[in-house]
């Protein structure tokens, strides 16, 4: 399962999301920030006037602003008050984070459908229909997709609309939506993106910290941890751009949006893609306001240095850093399954997309409660699954091992997933207190719990399903 490793700002989302926080912890009697603006009362408020909403008509000609065509998309250069906007929020995020670039960076507007464009061009050019096709067949064994989803043009309209601009590593480049205004909100997505640029100045995010398509097509647990960091640290900047520097106007525009914005993509989407989608807005941030209270942005620095490896870690910021993933590694299965198939995935779920099989399928029915599945996987120790197919005759087999933190843990989850199994597949035709075993619409589905593991083997074969069994059961050795 390819984890997209897109470091678009999905800033609409996340200035909704930022918005959330201040309404939830504003009515709970406290902000959720930092314990200087706890603290200190009205005193970030007194900069609210730094930045005032300058109207700017994105089709004023200016003897600064041009424009330039890069395929079909029409690359707006910001004319001078925009400009001088960006280079406002600039210096006050570099305040913020303490971070200031070492070169400078382009800057560039694009219109909605443009961005769309863009998007297509430059984003999916490597994410094909038969990645995506790919993809949705495995997500499909995992339960989190009907059958033949059509993933490729969920990701494009779901990317279009939510997208308010981004970061591009690649050519140090900030893009953001031309819109009737530079207001409140696209200020705001402008302070999230341009600590992208911080970001990638001083650590590197493509090779210092790996964040790159080969890495997470082998360890998407890995990706999503420092996509988290990345993406929360992003969002917390903002958090505080918006309470320190945003005028009432950047406000008043920032809350009536939120009253108003509507996102039909998102909301028709699988449930578990709207979870896995703000997960590194939503988790990461409650990851970074962690590291915040512990040391300020000198401890979120640190984690760039030693970054999280795992959604466990996110999750549960008191593992980080040494609370370390057992490392797995099932065995070449080609022998036992013969020379026709091949491997076509191999990878770990991690303790967030193991929550999310059990509580969010794509079938409701088949759920177990939220609450209950967030207990049960929160002693995860480690996993990793395997996917063969035989092209010749269209049959797959699933092999996914998991440990657990403790006796206990195993047990919890163990329960959990037999739950699980029985809401998706019904009651078992054959079952003992170690192995559940169903025969069902072409399949053959196995949960086992041995000693210090627990096996989920899925297949459309009998024989070699029994075959695989025996070979797998005495795996990881003692």
């Amino acid at each position: 399962m390819n984890k997209r490793t897109l470091l678009i700002a999905v800033g609409l989302f996340t200035f909704l999301l930022v918005c959330c926080c201040i309404f939830v912890t504003v009515g709970a009697g406290a902000y959720f920030f930092t314990r200087n603006i706890i603290e200190g009362g009205s005193t970030a408020m007194q900069n609210n006037a730094t930045v005032e909403a300058i109207p700017v008509d994105p089709q004023k000609t200016d003897p600064e602003s041009t424009s330039e065509t890069n395929g079909n998309s029409q690359i707006g250069i910001p004319d001078t008050e925009m400009l001088s906007i960006m280079r406002s929020i600039e210096e006050q995020v570099n305040d913020i984070r303490g971070l200031k670039l070492s070169s400078d960076v382009t800057r560039h507007t694009l219109s909605t459908e443009s961005l769309r464009k863009r998007v297509l061009e430059d984003f999916f050019v490597d994410y094909t229909v038969e990645d995506s096709q790919k993809d949705a067949m495995i997500l499909n064994l995992l339960g989190f997709l009907e059958k033949d989803y059509d993933l490729y043009n969920l990701y494009i309209d779901l990317y279009s609309e939510q997208i308010a601009g981004f970061y591009d590593e690649l050519t140090r480049e900030m893009v953001v939506v031309q819109g009737e205004a530079f207001s409140g909100s696209e200020k705001m997505t402008y302070a999230h993106e341009f600590t992208h640029a911080l970001q990638d100045d001083a650590y590197d995010l493509e090779k210092g910290l790996n964040l790159n398509d080969n890495r997470c097509l082998i360890d998407s647990e890995y990706c999503l941890a420092v996509q988290a960091l990345v993406e929360g640290d992003a969002t917390l900047t903002e958090s505080l751009w918006l309470m320190e520097y945003s005028s009432t106007q950047d406000k008043k525009d920032i809350f009536s949006l939120y009253n108003d914005y509507q996102s039909p993509i998102y909301d028709s989407a699988p449930k578990f893609l709207q979870e896995d989608f703000l997960f590194p807005y939503r988790q990461g941030l409650e990851f970074a306001q962690s590291l915040y209270d512990q040391g300020g942005f000198d401890a979120i620095n640190q984690a760039y240095i030693h970054p999280p490896v795992s959604t466990e870690q996110i999750l549960h910021p008191e593992h980080y850093p040494k609370d370390e993933p057992v490392s797995l590694n099932i065995p070449d299965l080609s022998e036992s399954l013969g020379y026709e198939w091949q491997e076509i995935d191999r990878n770990s779920l991690g303790e967030w997309y193991t929550y999310l099989m059990l509580a969010t399928p794509f079938d409701p029915h088949f759920a177990i409660d939220e609450t209950v599945a967030k207990s049960a996987v929160a002693g995860w120790g480690g996993d990793q699954y395997v996917i063969y197919q035989n092209e010749a005759d269209n049959q797959i087999f699933l092999a996914y091992t998991s440990m657990w933190d403790s006796d206990s843990e195993l047990e919890e989850f163990w329960l959990a997933f037999v739950d699980y199994g029985k809401t998706r597949w019904g009651e078992p035709d054959k079952a003992n207190e170690v192995d559940l075993y169903w025969e069902q619409e072409g399949y053959v589905i196995t949960i086992s719990r041995f000693s210090n593991r627990i096996q989920w083997l899925l297949s459309q074969d009998p024989d070699l399903h029994e075959r695989v069994y025996l070979k797998l059961k005495f795996f990881p050795q003692e």
